[in-house]
C-alpha cells in the first residue's frame, strides 16, 4: 500500500467517527469505498439474510438452487467456478433440500455446508465459494459498543475472541485483529465474513440480555391498594416504620455539680 492510499484510509476512518453514535446497532465498514449502488446492494444482502424463505430443492443443480434463492430475495449471486473446481465441486452439483421459516443465511449454511462450500458478501453480490477460500477474505468493520462497554473494551474484546470461530492474531500470530477505538466508542475488527456474522449476533444477544435485565425490575403498581408480591414482602406498616426510623434513646451521664457552682 502506498502512503497516498495509507492516508487516504486514515482520513476516511476519521470522518466516519463523527458518524458513529454508540447506540448504533448496526456494523460499518471501515472504508466508505465503492458505488451507491454496491453500498445499496449490500444493505440489501444483509436484509436477505435476515429473511425467512422457503425451498424445495429436489436433485437441483447447486448453480440453478442459488439463482433461485437470489430472485426470490431480490439480490444478486455468483458462485466462484474456479475456486469449487480447485476442491472438486462441481456448480452443476445436485442438491437436495426442503425447509420452510428459515432464514435465508440457515438455509444457505443448509445447502452449502455439507459441499464445504461457504458464501460471502462482497461487492455488493452475494458470493459462494469455497470454506477455504472463505477463511482467506477478511475485511474491516466499525462496531459502535459504547452502550455495552463504557470505558472498559478489554473484557469484551476477549469475549468476541472466545466465542467466535475465526482465528486471532492475539491467540496464534495469524488471522484477525480486534482494536479498541475509545474516541467513537468503538472497536475496529478485520476479520472474515463468517465471523463478522457471528459478532453481530452475539453484540445483539448482549444487547437483548441487558435490556432483558432492565426490563425484570419489579414495577410499582399505580394501585396503591394493589401490590405485586416483591412489593408486598418490602411494605412495612406505620408503626413499624416509625419505631425503625425512631433513634434509640442514649442515656446521658448524670452530671455531678459540686457545692461551689
Amino acid at each position: 500500500m502506498s502512503i497516498q492510499h495509507f492516508l487516504v484510509g486514515i482520513f476516511s476512518l476519521l470522518s466516519l467517527t463523527c458518524l458513529v453514535r454508540a447506540d448504533d446497532r448496526i456494523s460499518l465498514p471501515m472504508f466508505g469505498g465503492g458505488s451507491q449502488i454496491t453500498r445499496d446492494n449490500a444493505e440489501r444482502i444483509e436484509l436477505a439474510l435476515r429473511s425467512p424463505t422457503d425451498c424445495r430443492f429436489v436433485d437441483e443443480s447447486l448453480e440453478k438452487a442459488i439463482t433461485t434463492l437470489g430472485q426470490r430475495h431480490h439480490i444478486e449471486t455468483w458462485i466462484d467456478i474456479q475456486a469449487l473446481q480447485d476442491e472438486g465441486v462441481a456448480s452443476d452439483q445436485q442438491v437436495t433440500l426442503a425447509k420452510s421459516g428459515l432464514s435465508l443465511e440457515a438455509t444457505l449454511d443448509l445447502l452449502l455446508q455439507p459441499l464445504g462450500l461457504t458464501f460471502v458478501s462482497e461487492d455488493g453480490v452475494l458470493k459462494i465459494t469455497t470454506q477455504t477460500t472463505g477463511c482467506e477474505i477478511m475485511s474491516t468493520r466499525i462496531y459502535p459498543v459504547g452502550d455495552l462497554v463504557g470505558t472498559n473494551y478489554k473484557v469484551l474484546s476477549q469475549l468476541l475472541i472466545d466465542n467466535t470461530s475465526g482465528q486471532w492474531v492475539i491467540i496464534d500470530q495469524e488471522g484477525g485483529i480486534i482494536t479498541p477505538f475509545p474516541r467513537s466508542r468503538s472497536i475496529i475488527i478485520r476479520q472474515t465474513y463468517k465471523v463478522h456474522r457471528e459478532i453481530e449476533g452475539l453484540l445483539t444477544a448482549l444487547r437483548q440480555s441487558k435490556k432483558m435485565q432492565v426490563t425484570s425490575l419489579p414495577i410499582r403498581s399505580s394501585d396503591p391498594h394493589r401490590l405485586n408480591a416483591a412489593e408486598a414482602s418490602l411494605k412495612i406498616r406505620p408503626t413499624q416504620r416509625t419505631q425503625q426510623l425512631r433513634p434509640t434513646p442514649v442515656s446521658q451521664p448524670t452530671r455531678m455539680w459540686s457545692a461551689g457552682g
